[in-house]
C-alpha cells in the first residue's frame, strides 16, 4: 500500500508528458509543425509509417489545430488533428506503430429568434436584425418557391425566423437549421416549419402539411444579384427602342450558377444578339422557361 501511495504521489506531481497545440499556417507542412512542437523528422516519419491513415495529414488546412502529447523522453505519444471545433482524428502510440481513431462532438443547441420589417431589401433587413449571410440566404431559399426576393419585395414586408444556434463549452460556433419562419409579402402571409423524417431527410412544410417546394422556383439566381426588374417601357439596350421587357435581368460574375426553374429538358441553347447567351428549357404541360 505504501508503494502504491508513493507511486500515485509521484505520478500526480510529475507530468508524464507535455502537451502543446499548434495552428496550421499558410504554407505549412507537417515537418515544419513537428519542429515547432520540438520534434524532428525521425519522429514525424515514425508516425507517417506507423499507420496508413497518416496520409490524412498530407492535406493541412490553415487555421486547423494540431495537439501534441510528448513524453519526457521527447517521444510522440499522441497527435490529434482538429479540422473544426466538432470533428477530430487522433493517432496514439502503441507497441508497434500508432492506432487511429476519430471523434465528433455533439454541440449544444439553443433556439434563437429574429424578426424585422423591410425598408429597402431582405438582405439589409436581415443584417440589421443581426442575421449572418448564411441564415438570410436559407430564409430566402425556404420561401423561394413562393416569393421572388429580387422583384416581389416591398417596403413594410415583415419576417420572423426561429433557428438553432450551436454551442461548444458555452461558446457559439455557428448557426444550425431554421426551425420555423414566417414571411409577410405584400400583405400575404407565408409560414414554414422544418420536418425531419425517420431517415433524417429534412424538408420545410406549411402548417397544413404541404411542401414548400413547388413545381417552379420564382427566381433563377441569388436575389442579391438583381439589376433590372420587369419594365413594360424599358429602352432596349441594343436596339435603342422602347420595348416591353418580359423578363428579369440579373448582374452576376462570370461562373455564377444559374438554376433551372424546375425539372425539364434543354431544347435550345446558344447566342443571339437580342438574348445574348441563352438556354430554353421545356417542362411538362407545354411550359417553357428561357
Amino acid at each position: 500500500d505504501h508503494e502504491v501511495l508513493e507511486y500515485l504521489h509521484n505520478s500526480s506531481s510529475k507530468p508524464r508528458w507535455k502537451n502543446s497545440t499548434h495552428t496550421v499556417k499558410p504554407g505549412d507542412n507537417l515537418s515544419a509543425i513537428f519542429k515547432r512542437a520540438g520534434l524532428g523528422d525521425k519522429q514525424m516519419m515514425s508516425l507517417v509509417h506507423g499507420n496508413p491513415e497518416s496520409k490524412r495529414l498530407a492535406s493541412l488546412k490553415p487555421g486547423h489545430k494540431i495537439d501534441f502529447a510528448i513524453d519526457l523522453d521527447n517521444q510522440l505519444q499522441s497527435l490529434t488533428y482538429h479540422s473544426n471545433k466538432l470533428d477530430s482524428f487522433s493517432f496514439t502510440k502503441e507497441e508497434k506503430g500508432y492506432s487511429y481513431s476519430q471523434a465528433s462532438r455533439t454541440p449544444d443547441i439553443q433556439l434563437a429568434q429574429r424578426q424585422a420589417t423591410i425598408s429597402h431589401s431582405l438582405y439589409g433587413a436581415g443584417m440589421e436584425a443581426d442575421m449572418d449571410d448564411g441564415l438570410i440566404m436559407e430564409l430566402a431559399n425556404i420561401f423561394g418557391w413562393d416569393i421572388d426576393f429580387a422583384v416581389d419585395i416591398r417596403k413594410g414586408d415583415q419576417f420572423k425566423v426561429v433557428y438553432e444556434e450551436r454551442f461548444i463549452d458555452g461558446e457559439k460556433i455557428g448557426n444550425g437549421d431554421i426551425v420555423a419562419a414566417e414571411f409577410i409579402n405584400q400583405g400575404e402571409t407565408f409560414r414554414a416549419l422544418r420536418y425531419i423524417n425517420s431517415v433524417g431527410d429534412k424538408g420545410y412544410y406549411t402548417p397544413s402539411g404541404h411542401s414548400m417546394r413547388k413545381a417552379f422556383l420564382r427566381a433563377p439566381l441569388d436575389f442579391r444579384r438583381i439589376s433590372d426588374n420587369f419594365n413594360p417601357r424599358r429602352l432596349h439596350p441594343v436596339f435603342k427602342t422602347v420595348r416591353p421587357h418580359r423578363g428579369t435581368d440579373y448582374a452576376a460574375n462570370r461562373g455564377t450558377p444559374v438554376w433551372a426553374s424546375g425539372a425539364g429538358k434543354v431544347v435550345a441553347s446558344g447566342y443571339s444578339k437580342a438574348n445574348g447567351n441563352y438556354v430554353f428549357i421545356q417542362h411538362g404541360n407545354n411550359v417553357q422557361t428561357k
